[in-house]
């Protein structure tokens, strides 16, 4: 097993001609290949770190095609977009962000657009998904709850039911009873 296997390559040849040594030289140059890719994903992470990234340009550059250029629509978002930039700020108020412009712009257009979420542009809000799981955890007990009680409602209803068909039972044995002892008592009369 620990044995290291020397990998030929005849001339004239694109790879090994024996199959051991062919699957051996894949799978080093897979992995050679890869740590090389990682290598270079990390690097252009560094890089980018440093850069600030401008939402409006960004949104160019992603619908952006090399062959047509921006299509009609996207185009008509980016001139909206940067006409927004270049309004004016009231006074006491703070510049809009490149991000809440694209995402003010892109609301207009579509009620359920993702682009600053995937671009890593807009952090996703954990608290405000965390207080509405909250409140439906706390609707769904709620409903549980109401839902118990209607339960026991109907659980009530039913002995309640049952406790009257006894009670009617009862009070119709009673009265054959009552009318039993009347008629014994009337025949004990009459001797």
């Amino acid at each position: 097993m620990g044995r290291r296997l020397p990998i030929v390559v005849p001339e004239g040849m694109k790879r090994p001609e024996q199959p051991v040594q062919a699957a051996k030289l894949a799978s080093e140059a897979g992995v050679i290949a890869i740590s090389e890719k990682n290598k270079q994903n990390h690097a252009r992470r560094e890089k980018n770190k440093e850069r600030q990234v401008d939402a409006v340009e960004l949104f160019k550059e992603c619908h952006n095609s090399k062959r047509k250029g921006l299509s009609d629509a996207a185009q008509d978002v980016v001139t909206s977009m940067e006409t927004m930039m270049a309004e004016p700020v009231a006074d006491g108020e703070t510049p809009r962000t490149s991000a809440e412009v694209v995402s003010k712009v892109l609301s207009q257009t579509s009620a359920n657009n993702t682009f600053l979420k995937n671009a890593c542009l807009q952090k996703s809000c954990t608290k405000t998904s965390t207080s509405s799981k909250k409140e439906l955890w706390e609707q769904l007990e709620a409903e549980k709850q109401g839902s118990a009680v209607l339960q026991e409602l109907h659980v009530l209803k039913k002995k309640s039911e049952e406790t009257e068909e006894a009670l009617a039972k009862t009070q119709e044995e009673m009265a054959k009873t009552q009318k039993e002892f009347k008629r014994n008592l009337r025949s004990k009369k009459r001797i």
